[in-house]
């Protein structure tokens, strides 16, 4: 039998997810491109990177403006490649740090305190931690994006075309918000078994007969 389409409003919401994902790991490669480019201000005279020229406030402030340049020219055109048009960089201090706020998440005065608590043990590693963090929280942000354009009209055909609406009733769903981990399963594995929706929090307030009697036989044997 033919696979039903998905609606459009679920379709929007991959569609959604999937350009989050670009956007994140672009973002990840940019950080990791910023810190290897401000590496140039810190190497010796033999051209090999010497992190304890990182002690000196100057060499800092070097290795800072050079990841700074970096991040700006790497989100200017991050935004041309999503916008289709030219954009214009800040010219301002306060302006950049705007910017930088908005599409890299760290801007030049958060980045200067953490080299300036780090010195000489701002390595590789340090700043990877560093990045895994603000990609954690960018995420946190804007998560909701992928969403919100869902509102309470949209659970019936979302339970319906997963075909959670055996074991869920559309009335007992709080926030539609509640019915992406629903959605992400029908798109990976292709249908939502009694068992996923344990897994993902809903519990027996919110089933169906045949969905408490299969979720009670389910955790039964687990």
């Amino acid at each position: 039998m033919t696979e039903p389409e998905a609606p459009k409003h679920v379709k929007e919401y991959h569609t959604r997810q999937d350009k989050l994902k670009v956007l994140l790991d672009t973002t990840e490669v940019m950080h990791s491109e910023a810190y290897l480019a401000g590496l140039d201000a810190i190497r010796n005279d033999k051209g090999r990177v010497d992190y304890k020229m990182l002690k000196d406030v100057k060499n800092q402030n070097k290795m800072l403006d050079k990841m700074i340049d970096t991040y700006l020219s790497s989100a200017v055109g991050k935004l041309m490649d999503v916008g289709g048009t030219d954009i214009t960089p800040p010219s301002g201090d306060f302006e950049k740090d705007i910017f930088l706020h908005r599409y890299v998440g760290i801007t030049k005065s958060q980045l200067k305190r953490v080299l300036g608590k780090h010195k000489d043990k701002y390595t590789l590693k340090q700043h990877e931690g560093t990045r895994d963090e603000l990609i954690k929280k960018q995420t946190k942000e804007m998560e909701p994006l992928t969403f919100g354009h869902l509102d309470a009209s949209h659970i019936e055909s979302i339970l319906n075309y997963t075909k959670a609406d055996k074991y869920i009733e559309k009335d007992h769903v709080g926030d539609v918000a509640d019915l992406r981990g629903v959605m992400d399963i029908k798109k990976s594995k292709g249908r939502v078994d009694i068992e996923d929706l344990v897994q993902i929090g809903f519990d027996a307030a919110q089933f169906t007969a045949e969905g408490k009697k299969k979720a009670k036989a389910f955790k039964d044997r687990i």
